[in-house]
């Protein structure tokens, strides 16, 4: 089946990127927290479970009810866009969409207005009492519960590398690590600021493999996504990468194997700062050699054949084998590919 954001596109594809840019420009801040929001995820992955989808229909759907988040297509029309986006019949695609509905989109009423009428036009029914309206932002990287400050548990804090948590919590690794969505090449939108995504990014900009602190620098510094942001979640993105390049341990939350990035956070403001990469420096002039007239032979002296530059450094050394890219999923990075 063809690709339904491209079908959509007006005139090109860069079109509507700009579209869709708006429009997550245009998101209040309470809807594009749970628009990111772990919570939100497994949702839909509870979802997905409930009516029996596969991975490839449940991406899809996830794909959907962010579009109808982002009013890309008006609310009713959720229904043949997730008949042909699933590729099922026309009841289940009706049920599947009541069932968004009443389970998530009440929530942001506020935001999408028209919600009840939907329901009660689709067959459903209201709640006697209808939950509150979303009205305050989840924390970026937070994958918390709603329960109050008071009564979090004690955490217990261990140390692992990113490659051992992704071994045992892949989850783990789908933490939001910025604000703002980022664009990854060959991707046709924005994507969820995860740290896999992070990941997706920084080995397509540099390559797999181990990077130096330099070539970290330049990603932080110059690419598209990293460049804008702001200075916490720069160094935080920082630390994030040296993990990755030099395997070094993260603190990890013992009961849920989740990354603790305000611990990671308070490491890294008393780390020393990376340093920026300094442009490389012109080459200076080579002066014009002068010929000098070869010395005369000695005399008495047996023939032999000059020695060439070629025959005291031997052959040039073979090129190293280009390093292995990872295989990729979709648009996450597995990170048990990279030893």
């Amino acid at each position: 089946m063809a690709n339904l954001t491209a079908q959509k596109m007006p005139t090109s594809q860069q079109s509507y990127l700009a579209r869709l840019d708006t429009l997550f420009s245009q998101l209040p801040d309470h809807v594009y927290d749970w628009l990111f929001s772990s919570q939100t995820g497994q949702s839909v992955k509870t979802m997905a479970k409930r009516f029996g989808l596969t991975e490839q229909q449940t991406s899809q759907l996830s794909r959907v009810i962010g579009l109808a988040v982002l009013k890309d297509f008006p609310l009713p029309q959720i229904i043949p866009e997730i008949r042909e986006s699933l590729n099922i019949n026309d009841s289940l695609a009706k049920e599947i969409a009541l069932a968004v509905a009443q389970t998530q989109f009440l929530s942001l009423r506020d935001h999408l207005i028209d919600v009840e009428n939907f329901i009660r036009q689709t067959g459903g029914s209201l709640p006697v009492a209808l939950p509150p309206t979303l009205k305050s932002s989840f924390v970026p990287g937070s994958m918390a519960s709603n329960a109050p400050a008071s009564q979090t548990p004690q955490v217990n804090i261990i140390q692992k590398t990113l490659r051992h948590l992704a071994k045992d919590n892949k989850d783990a690794l789908n933490q939001n690590l910025t604000t703002a969505p980022i664009k990854i090449a060959d991707f046709d939108q924005p994507v969820r600021p995860t740290i896999k995504n992070w990941l997706v990014d920084y080995v397509k900009q540099k390559g797999a493999g181990h990077h130096e602190a330099m070539e970290r620098g330049d990603y932080l510094f110059n690419s598209i996504n990293s460049r804008p942001l702001p200075e916490k979640e720069k160094s935080l993105l920082a630390e994030i990468l040296r993990a990755y390049d030099d395997d070094t341990p993260l603190p990890i939350n013992e009961a849920d194997q989740m990354i603790l990035l305000d611990k990671l956070t308070l490491s890294a403001a008393s780390a020393p700062a990376l340093p920026k990469p300094e442009p490389a420096a012109r080459p200076m002039p080579v002066p014009p050699k002068i010929p000098v007239p070869p010395p005369p032979p000695a005399p008495n002296t047996n023939y032999r054949e000059p020695i060439s530059e070629m025959d005291i450094t031997g052959p040039l050394t073979k090129p190293a084998p280009p390093r292995p890219a990872p295989r990729l999923s979709g648009n996450i990075i597995d990170l048990k590919d990279l030893q």
